[in-house]
């Protein structure tokens, strides 16, 4: 069973071309889970136009006292061009002009 996905206002998405997804419709043929990542290992330049991110999670180590692990938990294979439009759809939606103002944020 294919889900029609529909999405909220807040989910704002333009294509690599710089055009808008919304009038589009995406199917979702099976059911896809969000996966919380804290950090982001990469990215590695695998070849092809193509880069892969590696996303891991930070954990406790219940049996040892304060230990943790990073866990990965995905990893993104991505071409060049989308990492490019997706750098510049954050940027616009963090309300950063530049990457000035981005070093300025920290």
């Amino acid at each position: 069973m294919c889900r029609n996905l529909t999405f909220s206002r807040r989910m704002k998405m333009a294509s690599p071309g710089g055009g808008n997804f919304m009038g589009s419709q995406f199917v979702e043929p099976a059911v896809v889970p969000d996966v919380y990542i804290s950090g982001v290992i990469g990215p590695e330049d695998i070849g092809d136009g193509n880069l892969r991110f590696t996303g891991y999670a930070k954990q406790e180590i219940f049996d040892r006292d304060g230990a943790v692990q990073f866990v990965i938990v995905n990893r993104l294979i991505i071409p060049r061009p989308v990492v490019i439009q997706s750098i510049k759809d954050t940027m616009r939606i963090l309300g950063i002009a530049s990457v000035d103002r981005l070093k300025s944020a920290h």
